[in-house]
């Protein structure tokens, strides 16, 4: 175990920071080692507040890290990549007692299909891999969402493959879309590359790498079609790199590798505008080939990203700078805080999970190369305590919104603790198919007749609506 604190303040007069800022402190409570051969990319902390951690290890499959002595990571099981296809497994996410993994090459040539498992952790310690579906065409993968019965596969060059995940021992295809590759500009259509998608209602917001951001109309999940676009118009003529999206009320912060993160107004999804931009290398360059060069020389090379919205604060993995935190209590005005890692150690992060108070970031082994533009030579997981005083103020808007559901998981009746009068209270499923809708105002709703499943509740209180998920047994 190692224990040293870093705190993520930048010791500058130029900028003025939030409270948050000031008081902010990462510390390293551990790290488990699992080595290039297997190479870390990415993790996920169990959603079900179990204790513990699901590591994908590329090459070496996926791994369960027992974390009930935080102080002590351990890996438990492994389940290699032959259970897989033997196709890299490169993202986890969790619905309930089912992982969904990513497979697929990420980086170089597309030696491997697009491809996506199903593996049951209604016990972590003995995983059962359920099903793995593989596309016909090599692309690789580099994320699937889930909604419902449906599995949206980012398959970068393969676009977004829908798939039935009703049965989950037999996934089977719905849909494809490839997005128009000569937007922003014409490009090798091998660069447009989709990364990561969510969803609000009938619509999807995609990370289409060298193609911008799309909006996607997901109503008939048999035929997505296109309905938005956005790329940033100082970054014209240099290479895109949009890779991870989160969003919150009507804004998208979206991680753009070396060009930082943009913060992005969809109010309007047909004129969505540049609302902020933390823009480490000062984009645009007067020099194209200073661009170019940036790509390689910067220390930031932004992938994964969560929002910590009541504190005003995103982390991101950095590569050669493992994370980052930006302050975004402003989202017009997002400024770096500081960051975790030491960008000339070639210890580079790729993935990273964040749960309640912990960052396990995924480090990955990366020789010199063409591809990537950082190198590193350790692979595993660093788990990582964050503090702040965190003031209710930066956000107390968005605070005072928040819902309190309970119970949640739920079966028979839902609570709503909320402060605020309730003026609509709407329940829906994950295609956006309206089932229940209360204008009473009543804090207490009857769900018993509903099918268990994963819904979104959303609240219309005093002008303000709030959207969040529901689970029902």
């Amino acid at each position: 175990m190692k224990y040293f604190a870093l705190l993520l303040i930048l010791f500058t007069p130029f900028f003025d920071f939030a409270q948050y800022c000031d008081s902010f402190e990462l510390t390293l409570e551990d790290e488990l080692e699992f080595g290039c051969t297997k190479n870390s990319i990415t993790t996920l902390h169990d959603q079900l507040d179990r204790d513990f951690l699901y590591v994908a290890n590329t090459g070496g499959g996926l791994s369960v890290v027992d974390l009930s002595d935080p102080e002590n990571m351990t890996s438990v099981v492994n389940l290699p990549i032959d259970n897989f296809a033997n196709i890299p497994v490169n993202r986890i996410t969790q619905e309930g007692n089912y992982l969904y993994l990513a497979l697929g090459t990420l980086f170089g040539s597309h030696g491997d299909p697009s491809g996506m498992a199903i593996v049951n952790i209604e016990n972590p310690l003995s995983p059962t891999v359920l099903d793995v579906w593989t596309s016909e065409e090599n692309a690789g993968c580099a994320y699937v969402a889930v909604r419902g019965h449906l599995a949206y596969l980012c398959a970068l060059s393969n676009g977004v493959i829908v798939l039935n995940i009703a049965d989950k021992e037999n996934i089977s295809f719905v849909s494809q879309y490839i997005p128009p590759t000569n937007w922003p500009e014409a490009v090798d259509p091998d660069k447009v590359k989709a990364r990561h998608i969510v969803f609000e209602g009938d619509k999807a917001y995609v990370a289409y790498d060298a193609g911008g951001m799309r909006i996607l109309d997901i109503s008939n999940p048999s035929e997505l079609n296109e309905i938005g676009r956005y790329s940033n118009p100082a970054m014209e003529g240099a290479a895109r790199a949009y890779n991870n999206i989160v969003k919150e009320e009507n804004l998208l912060y979206v991680a753009v590798d070396y060009a930082g993160m943009e913060v992005l107004d969809i109010s309007n999804t047909t004129e969505v505008t540049l609302h902020g931009w933390w823009n480490p290398n000062d984009f645009p360059l007067a020099n194209p080939a200073a661009t170019s060069w940036k790509w390689f020389s910067s220390a930031y090379h932004t992938n994964e990203i969560h929002l910590i919205d009541e504190c005003g604060v995103v982390f991101m993995s950095c590569g050669r700078t493992e994370i980052v935190g930006i302050d975004v209590s402003d989202p017009s005005a997002p400024t770096l805080c500081g960051h975790f890692g030491d960008s000339t150690d070639n210890i580079s992060s790729y993935g990273m999970t964040v749960y309640k108070d912990h960052i396990y970031a995924g480090l990955i082994c990366v020789p010199p190369g063409p591809f990537i533009p950082f190198t590193g030579v350790w692979s595993g997981v660093k788990s990582l305590i964050y503090s702040s005083d965190c003031a209710l103020s930066i956000n107390e808007d968005k605070q005072a919104a928040k819902l309190n559901i309970f119970p949640n998981p739920a079966k028979t009746e839902i609570t709503i603790a909320n402060t605020a009068a309730i003026d609509q209270l709407s329940i829906y499923d994950l295609t956006g198919k309206l089932i229940l809708r209360d204008n009473s105002g009543v804090n207490n709703v009857l769900i018993g007749s509903l099918s268990s499943g994963i819904y979104l509740i959303q609240i219309k209180s005093e002008g303000n609506t709030i959207e969040q998920k529901l689970i029902i047994e």
